[in-house]
């Protein structure tokens, strides 16, 4: 489990840690996921620190498509961006594709069309409301499980009840205040501290949940804690 949490924390850190534009996870990092990057729209947000920045690598091609977006976004000025679409996006972005979701092309060969590629342009507005229920659910309920599983084992070692009480219910609080401020920060940036302040709690009662009874097992015949 430990080392699950420890893979978890670096795939947070390869998916988020660059969206504000520079390298490291960083409270504008946590900003950027869940409320969006003020003067950025969802393509330019994308491909500056973002998921498909790796795809266009070229610092001239994205230069294309930031100044397009930038002078208005309009289909008369659509034929330089759509070349640069055509050549990196649209073989993943038309319907079979990997990215069908966000077609960029009613089918490959047509390339890519001014009305299919325009909601992209749209600001940023961070992560959807419906990728934002669907990874709550997921996260409550595999991490509700994890941290249930963790306090079982540590409610059979020998530390005294007042902490097992709080070591085993503060996973649960730290979640809840996490997960909670994911969608607050979706309405308020601000509330990006807590998502912050909520993970960092959660790492530390976690380790309390799965370093004690560690311990615990490589210390034999200690005696118990007095209650």
């Amino acid at each position: 489990m430990g080392l699950g949490f420890v893979a978890a924390q670096v795939n947070l850190r390869l998916q988020h840690g660059a969206l504000d534009g520079e390298p490291g996870l960083s409270l504008a990092d946590v900003e950027a996921a869940f409320h969006g990057r003020a003067g950025y729209s969802i393509v330019t947000s994308k491909i500056d620190g973002g998921s498909m920045e790796k795809y266009i690598p070229r610092p001239s091609d994205r230069g294309v498509l930031f100044a397009w977006v930038e002078s208005g976004a309009s289909e008369a000025e659509f034929e330089a961006p759509a070349e640069v679409l055509d050549r990196l996006c649209v073989r993943c972005h038309h319907p079979g594709g990997e990215m069908a979701g966000v077609p960029f092309a009613s089918s490959r060969a047509d390339g890519a069309s001014f009305q299919l590629v325009e909601p992209v342009t749209a600001p940023d507005g961070g992560m959807s409301w419906s990728a934002l229920a669907r990874s709550s659910h997921a996260h409550l309920f595999g991490m509700g499980t994890l941290y249930a599983l963790a306090g079982l084992v540590f409610l059979m070692t020998d530390t005294r009840p007042r902490w097992k009480g709080i070591c085993v219910a503060l996973p649960f609080v730290a979640m809840l205040l996490d997960i909670g401020c994911w969608w607050l920060t979706k309405l308020h940036a601000g509330f990006a501290v807590g998502v912050v302040a909520g993970g960092g709690l959660l790492g530390v009662a976690f380790a309390a949940l799965v370093l004690r009874p560690l311990w615990e097992l490589v210390t034999p015949g200690r005696q118990p804690d007095a209650s």
